[in-house]
């Protein structure tokens, strides 16, 4: 979603969801991660249970 999505939806400035990027980039970039390792572990789950590796090597059953 683009910066003027969101600042029409919030009813703020562009430059105010800026700044609050900015303030908060540590909290923002933690979250991401997180999220990221979930989808991960998810996908790396999702993989064994049809029996592929994380190189995409079918196992053998």
């Amino acid at each position: 979603m683009s910066y003027a999505a969101i600042a029409k939806k919030l009813k703020v400035s562009k430059t105010t969801l800026v700044a609050w990027s900015r303030e908060h980039q540590t909290d923002l970039d933690n979250l991401r991660t997180i999220a990221n390792e979930a989808l991960q572990a998810r996908f790396k789950v999702g993989l064994e249970e049809v029996g592929v590796d994380n190189c995409g090597v079918v196992m053998a059953s």
